[in-house]
């Protein structure tokens, strides 16, 4: 991935983004998250033929500074899930365990409704 900064003053950055799309939209919404910005967006021309180009303006603080702690905020963000995901080890086992003990459970108040309602009709005759 390559940077290109196209425009740059304290309240505002415009930089071009060679070879990367994916992390834009997570980037853009961490930002409009901070009170201090004031529109954080991107555009591209035509996919296939013009690089997105992600700009920013904040309303106090420095442009740059904002968009590294953004940044900074995003790795943090994805290392949380990282490492939820790695701690909880087999989460798909842990999962299955789940659902197998609650089908025992449905079908143990299944048979249990089924022989209240049983007793039911053999007491009524």
């Amino acid at each position: 991935m390559e940077i290109i900064v196209k425009k740059e003053t304290d309240k505002e950055i415009e930089f071009e983004i060679i070879g990367e799309k994916t992390i834009l939209n997570p980037l853009k919404q961490k930002l409009l998250g901070n009170k201090d910005v004031d529109y954080a967006g991107w555009n591209t021309g035509h996919p296939l033929l013009a690089n997105p180009e992600f700009y920013v303006r904040v309303k106090k603080g420095n442009a740059r500074e904002v968009v590294r702690k953004a940044i900074k905020d995003l790795k943090n963000d994805i290392e949380d899930i990282k490492g939820y995901l790695e701690s909880e080890g087999s989460a798909t086992e842990k999962n299955k365990d789940t659902r197998a003990s609650r089908k025992e459970s449905e079908k143990s108040n299944k048979k249990d409704k089924s022989n209240s309602k049983k007793s039911r009709k053999s007491s009524k005759k």
